[in-house]
């Protein structure tokens, strides 16, 4: 009896022992930061070392928007090349903006998550599109250098001082099917 005893407090423990380090993996994975993908043309050309000119500064404020990726992508394309084409049986057959908004519009869903990322950062939310294809906030320079994993830098092009991401974007990968390009860090012609 005294046997058993021991040899079932000592598998328990032994058991517990075991399931530690899997509870701190799991306990890891949880907090750990998404990963984060690059939003594909969101720096300039011209925002090279050798165009670099200085740094805004850190306390600089900027509006910026977001434009959400539609939904059915795929399909909204191929309906818009439909009806521009006069070997189609769609030409012409336009849809209406309401039409258009409940086939491909963004959902509130990615609505909210964009939000939600952008107030994580600190950035203030200021609006959203009608059709949810974008949503604007502002921020300083400091939050939207750690919003969006880059560096906002100063550049001279064609004899102007521009603003410019010294590097595309970055967005965590739990908005990035969201996201299908940001506006505004870029400065255009003064």
């Amino acid at each position: 009896m005294i046997k058993r005893r021991i040899f079932r407090s000592v598998v328990a423990g032994t058991a517990g022992i075991l399931v530690l380090p899997f509870m701190a993996v799991a306990a890891n994975a949880a907090t750990a930061a998404p990963s984060e993908l690059t939003v594909p043309d969101t720096a300039p050309t011209w925002a090279t070392p050798a165009n670099a000119a200085g740094t805004p500064a850190a306390t600089d404020k900027i509006s910026i928007r977001v434009a959400l990726q539609l939904r059915n992508a795929g399909s909204a394309e191929r309906a818009a090349l439909a009806v521009s084409d006069p070997a189609s049986r769609n030409y012409g057959q336009y849809l209406s903006a309401a039409q258009f908004n409940a086939r491909y519009a963004p959902t509130e869903a990615s609505v909210a998550r964009v939000k939600n990322f952008l107030a994580g950062n600190g950035l203030t939310v200021t609006g959203q599109a009608a059709g949810n294809r974008w949503v604007s906030a502002t921020g300083t320079v400091a939050q939207l250098d750690k919003a969006f994993h880059t560096t906002l830098r100063t550049y001279t092009y064609r004899g102007d001082q521009r603003r410019a991401p010294s590097s595309d974007v970055k967005v965590p990968s739990t908005v990035a099917a969201d996201v299908s390009t940001v506006t505004g860090l870029t400065q255009g012609r003064p």
